[in-house]
This record gives structure tokens, sequence and C-alpha cells, in this order.
């Protein structure tokens, strides 16, 4: 039996695309699992003046995401997440139609013995290569067999290949959908 292909889900960053920031303090890894004591939560749109169906926002992992991404998911019987409330501020009303996204699905801690080095060209003429390490892996018996789930400790968001296909066929925008093992990890200890 062959594994099923996982993709890392983030934000895609498109051209113009909006970017909100929270106007509370709150603790993103209780938001991204869904550990949300007070809702709605405030954001504020900080950069970009597109709407996108994902808003990337100014904590990794956290998003914003439309009623058309929800639809999607739920047309999709897609596993493994939910929403929360929010106010989301733009110039100077409130924009309808968003909420905040969490994950339920859940698999263990990452396995960083399984990243592969990967070379990159210089920067620039002043630099020197660099090495990165590659691919977010996880013991596969550790996985709820959700459709969209987070590593123990982390705040990467992983959806199986048939989440993938349901988003790119719906169009959704601003959405990015990397396989686990073309990721690029900085801050790991390349040996």
């Amino acid at each position: 039996m062959n594994s099923p292909q996982f993709f890392v889900l983030s934000n895609g960053f498109e051209k113009n695309a909006m970017h909100a920031k929270s106007r509370t303090k709150l603790d993103p890894i209780a938001v991204i699992r869904g550990n949300i004591v007070d809702t709605p939560i405030q954001y504020e749109v900080c950069e970009g003046r597109l709407e996108k169906d994902l808003i990337g926002t100014t904590h990794a992992g956290i998003y914003l995401v439309s009623d058309n991404l929800i639809r999607v998911l739920k047309e999709n019987t897609v596993s493994g997440w939910g929403v929360f409330d929010i106010e989301l501020y733009f110039k100077k009303g409130l924009l309808s139609g968003y909420s905040g996204f969490f994950v339920r699905g859940r698999c263990g801690e990452l396995d960083n013995t399984r990243c592969k080095k990967k070379v990159q060209p210089a920067l620039s003429e002043k630099t020197q290569p660099y090495t990165v390490m590659t691919g977010y892996y996880f013991d596969e018996e550790t996985w709820d067999h959700s459709d969209i789930f987070i590593p123990d400790n982390t705040r990467v968001i992983i959806t199986t290949g048939r989440v993938r296909e349901c988003l790119l066929s719906s169009n959704i925008s601003n959405i990015s959908l990397t396989p686990v093992e073309d990721v690029e990890r900085f801050g790991l200890e390349v040996t």
C-alpha cells in the first residue's frame, strides 16, 4: 500500500493580498489548535488591499478564511478543521465573510532525522552557497487520519492530497500547498 502524499498549507503571498494583525494579545499555539476562549478575535488589515480566500496574519500558521473556502471544505467533507468568530477591520469598516481557521487533526512530533540536506546557491556575489534541511516528516502511525492536521509542538498545517485537489480545482486564492518533502526548513542544525 502506498503512503498518502502530504502537503504543507500556507499563505500564497499573492500580490496585494490582504494581510492582518490581531488587535489583542493572543496565544498563537492555542488559537491554531482551537483552544480559543474569547471570540470574536479582532483583526485589522495591516497591508494589501485585495480580498482573497486565505488571509495571512502576523502570527505564523494562523489564517483567516473566506466563506467560499469554508464552503469548499464542507462540500468535500474535509475533516480535521474548524473556524472561530472574528471581526476583520479594513480602513474604517468591518469586512464580512471571513472566519478564523483552526486545526483539530493531529499527528506526533516531526522527525528531523529524516530531513535531507539541500545546498542553495549564493544569494549574491558577496555571499556563499548555504545548506538547508528539507522536509516535514512524521511517523504516520501517530496521524489521526484527519484530512487537515498539525504535528505536535508546531504550527505547521499539513493536508492530504485529496484536500490539495479540492482546493486547487475550486480555484481557492492566496494559498500555497507544497509537498512536505520539498519544504525548506531554516533553523535546523545542518550536520
